[in-house]
C-alpha cells in the first residue's frame, strides 16, 4: 500500500553517497573561506571517487 516509500530505501550506498556529498560542500567551504589548497584536494578526490562509485556496482572486480 505504501509504494512510494519502498522507493526510498535507505541503503549502505545512498547512506555513503549522503556523507561524501556533505563531506565534499563542507571541504569546498573551507577551501573558499581560509583559502586552504588541502580541503580543496580532499574535495577533488571524493567528486572522483563519487564519479567512480556511480560508473559501476562493483561486480567487476572478479575472484577465482
Amino acid at each position: 500500500m505504501q509504494p512510494a516509500l519502498a522507493h526510498r530505501v535507505l541503503t549502505w550506498r545512498r547512506l555513503l553517497v549522503a556523507a561524501a556529498a556533505g563531506l565534499v560542500v563542507l571541504s569546498l567551504g573551507q577551501a573558499n573561506v581560509r583559502g586552504d589548497r588541502e580541503a580543496l584536494a580532499l574535495a577533488v578526490v571524493i567528486v572522483i571517487g563519487l564519479v567512480l562509485l556511480g560508473r559501476g556496482t562493483g561486480s567487476s572486480v572478479r575472484c577465482s
